[in-house]
C-alpha cells in the first residue's frame, strides 16, 4: 500500500538525517551566525524531506496500492514541490501566497524571502526521489510508528523554517558589505 511505502520513506535514515540537520539548523546554527551558508543548508534539507512528506500526506487523500500508483503519487510530490519552491523563490506573488500560507498554518508570521539563487538547491529533488524509489526496509518492527514520528518530525521542521528568524538572504548580505542599508 501506498501508505505504508510513504511511511518507509519517511522512516529512510537519509530523511531522518536531512530533518535532523533542517532542525539543528533552524534552532541552532542560523541564530548563533545567521549567514546566507545556513539558508542554503536549509533548502537542501527541505528538499529532501519535504517531498516524502508531501507524498506521505497524498497517500491519505489518495489511497492506491501498488507500484505504478507509488510511482504517481512520488513523481506529483516532488514536482509540486519543485514548483512551488521555484515559484516561491522568484515570484513575488507565489512568495507572498506561500509567507500566508505559512502564517495561516503556524499562527505567526512568516519571513520567507525572494531569493533566485536558492533553485541551486534543486537537485536536493533526486535525493528525495531515490529515497521514495528505495524506502527504508526496518526489520526492527513496523516503519509506521518511526514514520510517523518523522512526519511529525518533518512537520515541525517546516513550521521552524518559515518562523520569524531573521534571514539573511544574498541581497542583504550584498547591501551590508557595502555599508547600504535595505
Amino acid at each position: 500500500m501506498t501508505r505504508d511505502h510513504a511511511f518507509q520513506a519517511l522512516a529512510h535514515p537519509v530523511t531522518l538525517l536531512s530533518i535532523g540537520v533542517q532542525l539543528l539548523n533552524d534552532h541552532v546554527l542560523r541564530r548563533l551566525n545567521p549567514s546566507p551558508i545556513w539558508g542554503k543548508l536549509g533548502d537542501v534539507t527541505m528538499l529532501i524531506y519535504a517531498p516524502l512528506l508531501f507524498a506521505a500526506l497524498l497517500a491519505f487523500v489518495i489511497p492506491a496500492r501498488g507500484p505504478r500508483s507509488r510511482r504517481t503519487i512520488g513523481f506529483a510530490a516532488i514536482g509540486i514541490v519543485a514548483v512551488w519552491f521555484t515559484l516561491g523563490k522568484t515570484v513575488p506573488f507565489a512568495l507572498t501566497a506561500t509567507n500566508g500560507l505559512m502564517a495561516w498554518i503556524t499562527g505567526r508570521p512568516s519571513n520567507l524571502i525572494l531569493d533566485p539563487t536558492d533553485l541551486i538547491t534543486l537537485p536536493a529533488l533526486g535525493i528525495a526521489w531515490c529515497v521514495w524509489r528505495r524506502p527504508a526496509t526496518l526489520t526492527h518492527g513496523p516503519a509506521r510508528p518511526l514514520g510517523l514520528a518523522a512526519l511529525a518530525a518533518a512537520w515541525l521542521a517546516t513550521v521552524a523554517t518559515s518562523s520569524t528568524i531573521p534571514d539573511v538572504g544574498i541581497y542583504h548580505v550584498c547591501l551590508l558589505h557595502s555599508g547600504l542599508t535595505a
